[in-house]
């Protein structure tokens, strides 16, 4: 059986003393004004709006939170499918019944492959976009204005496909925040629309331009990885992605490849690389970028952030070797910080060849 739920917004926290704060730094900024009116001031589109702000827990699919994860100053906390019972929870947004066969042989699928002790690293890639995750998200009024002017934007745009009802749903959830501090209707009149992702047709060949202090590179990656790459600020994601949620996205899973342009500073890059090159950052899915970049860098040193002897992510390398996530545990972690855990260096090699991790590096961890 499978679930169909509705996309929903709970309310963790508003600033109780929200007008009182907004008047404080409107004086500041205007020492002049004699009298401060709240309505005038949220008739202002400026960074003022971004002092009134909620902190939300959000219950929606993946293609939903992957819109609001794609604001470039986004702070997001999110529950991953990496460690989540992704079988057990197995819930799809409301709007895709009919397609309730589809999704039941995703999950047996899914099912069988965990049986057959595949890691649910691989078999969580048959997840599909309309998946339901949980995320909480510290969003400013104004960007919650925005948001609904885009959504009203997809409204539009989707009638006649399932997800209209998500839309319809979100944008009902954040109109209703909105109405806490004042008139949604009101409030969004006065607001510049926004372009929540850079949308543009990609020419499907991988390529690397670089310059001395920005490098471009396009690759075909999968829906995953696109939802790892948008969380980085740094970097400049350009798809199609608003034109693909104006199709029917029943059956796109976030397994399934998709052509992205990625653009950053050269500096930016060696450090998120070097990020993405640790155990617990799936560098897997991150190899085409790696690949890619590498090979632009012919003379770039295999960095990982832990080369200073200190790992940066030990509470999560802890839930590994106690059982509390289903991935292998580090070995260079187990090498600087647990030396008496032992693990079967087998199955390491197997899943280091597997993942396309550089063998010569994690080999000589398991050899230590």
């Amino acid at each position: 059986m499978i679930n169909f739920k509705s996309c929903s917004a709970t309310l963790i926290q508003i600033d109780s003393n929200w007008e009182q704060n907004l008047h404080k730094v409107w004086q500041i900024s205007r020492p002049l004004a004699d009298n401060i009116n709240t309505k005038e001031i949220l008739k202002i589109d400026t960074p003022i709006l971004e002092f009134v702000s909620f902190i939300i827990r959000f219950d929606a699919p993946v293609f939903i939170r992957d819109i609001f994860c794609s604001l470039r100053e986004h702070v997001v906390w999110a529950r991953t499918t990496r460690v989540e019972d992704v079988i057990h929870n197995f819930n799809i947004c409301s709007g895709f019944e009919e397609h309730s066969y589809f999704y039941r042989t995703i999950k047996d699928v899914m099912r069988q492959q965990q049986n057959d002790g595949i890691k649910q690293d691989q078999y969580r890639m048959r997840l599909p976009l309309t998946y339901m995750t949980t995320w909480s998200q510290k969003l400013s009024l104004r960007e919650i204005g925005k948001l609904v002017i885009y959504f009203q934007g997809m409204i539009e745009e989707t009638k006649g496909v399932p997800q209209n009802i998500a839309f319809r749903d979100i944008n009902y959830c954040l109109r209703c925040l909105i109405a806490l501090v004042c008139d949604p209707d009101d409030f969004i009149s006065t607001l510049i629309p926004i372009k929540v992702c850079d949308d543009s047709i990609i020419e499907n060949i991988e390529s690397v331009i670089g310059s001395e202090s920005i490098t471009e590179i396009t690759i075909k990656g999968t829906y995953s990885l696109r939802s790892q790459l948008i969380r980085h600020r740094g970097l400049t994601v350009i798809d199609d992605y608003d034109t693909v949620l104006q199709q029917d996205i029943a059956n796109i899973t976030i397994g399934d490849d998709y052509w992205m342009k990625l653009i950053a500073t050269n500096g930016f890059w060696s450090k998120l690389i070097m990020k993405r090159n640790c155990w617990l950052a799936q560098s897997d899915m991150w190899y085409p970028v790696i690949q890619l970049y590498n090979a632009n860098k012919k003379d770039a040193p295999f960095l990982v952030p832990c080369l200073d002897g200190v790992c940066k992510y030990q509470g999560d390398c802890e839930q590994r070797l106690i059982g509390k996530d289903p991935g292998l545990p580090c070995p260079r972690h187990i090498n600087l910080h647990n030396k008496g855990h032992k693990v079967d260096n087998r199955e390491m090699r197997q899943y280091i060849l597997q993942s396309r991790r550089p063998p010569e590096f994690w080999g000589r961890e398991l050899s230590e």
